[in-house]
């Protein structure tokens, strides 16, 4: 197949990914090939949320694996340690839920960045709109660095990046997306794709929707990439 380009209303290279996505909509395969570029900054920074989430089993009580975190962030810390509605339900629901297995119970919150700390592991969130990836990468830096030092843990299950862009328009006019054999006009097609491609441990799961709310307000196209 021949892949095209994904750019923004301008024409600049937005969404960053080395992979090619397919989905499969009405049995016709449409595809989207992203752009390989990768800019040290977004002219149009159309970036929600960045994050990093790395999940193990600790061997010490999460409670404590909080405090220690709280320890070494207790200057920037905004509001302490924050504790979530997640942590009131009963153990017997949260443990027979697959959805609230990686929910977080304790937050830490600064001026850049907030700590979300589950049973299974801890996400960095970048809080601000996106400071460019050195900015990023450092706060991720500082964080594992304590994280490796101080936190007991007995297996490492997973490090992640994901990025959730938002456009305040229709993915189809974001978007350079055609169909080979169809001819179908996407400005008029409401979809919420989700994507997994996986190779061995290394896993891709992308979300491309054209009617989403941004905070429940704002409406617009999502372009959610979890690697």
């Amino acid at each position: 197949p021949r892949y095209q380009s994904v750019c923004d209303r301008n024409g600049e290279n937005v969404i960053v990914c080395t992979s090619f996505f397919l989905f499969n909509r009405c049995n016709i395969w449409y595809i989207i090939g992203m752009s390989v570029s990768l800019p040290t900054s977004l002219t149009n920074n159309t970036l929600v949320e960045s994050s990093f989430d790395l999940r193990c089993d600790f061997k010490q009580l999460v409670e404590v694996v909080a405090v220690q975190l709280l320890e070494k962030y207790s200057e920037k810390s905004i509001k302490g340690l924050e504790r979530l509605p997640t942590l009131q339900l009963p153990e017997a629901v949260w443990q027979n839920d697959p959805n609230l297995a990686n929910a977080p119970l304790y937050q830490i919150t600064t001026a850049n960045a907030c700590l979300q700390i589950a049973r299974s592991g801890v996400r960095y969130v970048c809080q601000s709109s996106y400071p460019g990836w050195n900015s990023f990468a450092e706060g991720v830096r500082d964080f594992l660095k304590f994280f490796l030092e101080k936190i007991q843990i007995s297996s490492l299950n997973r490090i992640g990046v994901r990025y959730i862009n938002f456009f305040d328009r229709n993915a189809a006019e974001v978007c350079k997306m055609s169909s080979f054999d169809s001819g179908l006009d996407f400005s008029r097609v409401v979809f919420n794709h989700t994507d997994i491609f996986q190779k061995d441990e290394f896993v891709i799961k992308t979300v491309i929707a054209n009617n989403a709310l941004l905070k429940g307000v704002q409406k617009g196209s999502l372009f959610d990439i979890d690697v």
